[in-house]
């Protein structure tokens, strides 16, 4: 047949008018594979069931076609509007995202390998010759430098070279917490497909090197993925089941890297933000939330808490191994108060600087009411007070003896800043009563240790403290809700498919204009600036110029014209002095063959002489 686009038509498909009654049903199954579809066709009583079937084959056939390419294609659209800094099209590249994602095309792992790619860069392997035999000392044997300097140079691009890169990451962390915002199902990918590796990444990555924000998005990613258990998804088979709790491996690994982001000092480079720091306080509060997994951030056992087998109450011998430390967080706190305030209290009052000021004050403020919410949680779970000293002393060993000195101490400095904080009744009220509160938990957090047990730490613990539920645990009505999303994800449609499509279109409108307003947003989307050559004047050579660009077109035009013409001229005169060569040499041909003429005209008149005369 003759192919048009992704449909076959047949050859005689044009002499189907003039085909006798009867014998359209015989062509309409020529085409066919299938015998019993053939074999109907030739009866008239069953040529109608036989090119329904056939028909069905065929569009089965186009649907597979169609499937294959349009499928590949979409996907690698969405993986490189993944990156895109426009807003309207990063929204919608979410939601096509999730859709492909409920079918089950796996576009999510090309989009997390273009992070991290973005991250660390990639291999240029322009030469495509091995780093070590490159790196080749003269006795024959490497050098570990020369290899390492090898490497290095074979990368290109990256977050650490260049900036557009990171803001590339930036983006593409946000593009995966909105991905997971959408359903349970959308988490559920997110942790099949390892994306926890692309934001440990992020949070050991130099923060010089990436915008503020993209810690704080990274680690809103890992809560999606580490704190939403429970929620109902739905299996392959159509039954509704909840996502498990996630490992305990995991969640010390992840909980080990937010511990060196919240105490990274001065010498270790560029300290986070209180953005950054209150998303690691507050996913850390909401870990420590269940009393089983506290117990296992604090304490490192030999032996497997849930094997199966183990009589009620076993005990599980047990050492304390914090997965997190919240020392050096809470110092550089107190001096984060103290300053804020500090700078909030020597600005006038009614300004402008008194504004940014108080809004600094109150995103640390809001830091403080994470870390004592935290450290509230993780001193009611612990058995005693030295495991609690474990995780909050610089060092973070638990002491053998525990006394009421040591305990007065904890987060003492973030104390007296809360009580100058509170002592200027000049300010706004606002700040005032936050502070006022926090201080108020601060010191119940401080009258509890001295009322908890001052023994050593535990040296076993139950097993059932120790084990994790293997169900999360959501309200009924989330639940339902869960299963009743991954039922339509599905059928390849979503609760904004169904209902209101016009309300969800200017609702997806409304959200573009509110990203493309988001000072975040604006940071990692804006362009590149172009490069000032050096020593160049008020008006470099590479900025536009519109009215120089007009007559430069102007001028190409008209030479352009102007080259024409004297083409044609040439063209012209050349063929006027062909023509002029032409008549002269007919006219030099003419008398030449009229004495030639003559002459042999003259010669036939001539008698002929014998050979013997």
């Amino acid at each position: 047949g003759k192919a048009w686009g992704q449909f076959w038509g047949a050859d005689c498909e044009a002499l189907d008018w003039d085909m006798p009654e009867g014998g359209g049903a015989m062509h309409a199954v020529n085409g066919a594979t299938d015998k019993l579809i053939r074999a109907m066709g030739r009866k008239p009583e069953t040529a109608g069931v036989a090119m329904a079937l056939n028909l069905v084959a065929r569009v089965n056939g186009r649907r597979e076609r169609l499937r294959m390419d349009d499928v590949g294609e979409v996907s690698a659209l969405v993986a490189q509007c993944s990156v895109t800094s426009d807003a309207l099209l990063h929204l919608l590249t979410v939601r096509v995202l999730d859709k492909l994602t409920r079918i089950g095309v796996p576009v999510l792992a090309t989009v997390l390998r273009l992070a991290e790619a973005a991250l660390k860069g990639t291999s240029g392997g322009g030469a495509g010759a091995d780093a070590e035999q490159l790196a080749l000392t003269d006795g024959g044997s490497p050098d570990a430098s020369k290899i390492a300097d090898s490497l290095e140079s074979a990368v290109v691009g990256g977050a650490a070279r260049d900036p557009r890169d990171a803001r590339a990451v930036s983006r593409i962390l946000m593009l995966l917490a909105r991905f997971g915002e959408r359903s349970a199902q959308a988490r559920l990918a997110l942790a099949e497909h390892r994306a926890e590796t692309l934001c440990l990444s992020v949070l050991a990555h130099s923060p010089a090197t990436l915008p503020p924000m993209a810690v704080t998005h990274a680690i809103r990613v890992l809560s999606l993925m580490f704190c939403s258990g429970g929620e109902a998804g739905t299996q392959d088979d159509g039954e509704t089941s909840r996502s498990a709790a996630p490992s305990i491996p995991k969640c010390r690994m992840m909980s080990k890297s937010l511990s060196v982001l919240l105490n990274r000092s001065p010498e270790d480079g560029q300290l986070p933000g209180s953005a950054g720091m209150a998303a690691a306080l507050d996913l850390l509060l909401r870990l420590n939330s269940a009393r089983s997994m506290c117990l296992n951030l604090l304490f490192s056992t030999a032996e497997d808490a849930g094997a199966d087998g183990a009589a009620v109450g076993h005990p599980v011998p047990v050492t304390v191994s914090c997965a997190f430390r919240l020392g050096v967080c809470a110092n550089r706190l107190a001096r984060e108060l103290a300053s804020a305030d500090q700078r909030w209290d020597s600005t006038p009052r009614g300004s402008e600087g008194e504004a940014e000021a108080e809004e600094s004050l109150a995103s640390w403020l809001h830091v403080g009411e994470l870390l004592v919410n935290l450290c509230q949680t993780v001193f009611v779970n612990c058995p005693t007070a030295s495991v609690f000293l474990a995780v909050m002393l610089p060092g973070g060993v638990a002491p053998e003896r525990v006394n009421e000195d040591t305990l007065k101490g904890i987060l003492a400095d973030v104390n007296t800043v809360l009580g100058r904080i509170t002592g200027r009744t000049q300010r706004s009220e606002t700040v005032l009563l936050r502070a006022a509160a926090l201080l108020g938990n601060l010191r119940a957090l401080q009258i509890g240790l001295l009322d908890t047990k001052m023994g050593p730490p535990p040296a076993t613990l139950t097993r059932e403290e120790l084990s994790l539920p293997r169900q999360g645990v959501a309200g009924g009505a989330s639940a339902a809700a869960g299963g009743a999303d991954a039922a339509r994800g599905l059928a390849g449609c979503s609760p904004e498919d169904l209902d209101h499509p016009m309300e969800e279109v200017v609702s997806i409108l409304d959200a573009a204009l509110d990203l493309e307003n988001d000072p975040d947003w604006q940071l990692v989307a804006e362009l590149d600036a172009a490069d000032t050559a050096p020593g160049a004047g008020p008006r470099c050579e590479w900025e536009f110029d519109g009215a120089a660009h007009r007559a430069k077109r102007k001028a190409a035009i008209e030479k352009a014209e102007a080259d024409l013409r004297a083409k044609r001229q040439k063209q012209k005169d050349r063929a006027e002095r062909d023509e002029r060569a032409l008549a002269r040499s007919s006219t030099s041909r003419r008398p030449s063959e009229a004495e030639g003429g003559r002459g042999s005209a003259g010669d036939s008149k001539m008698p002929r002489r014998s050979g013997s005369g």
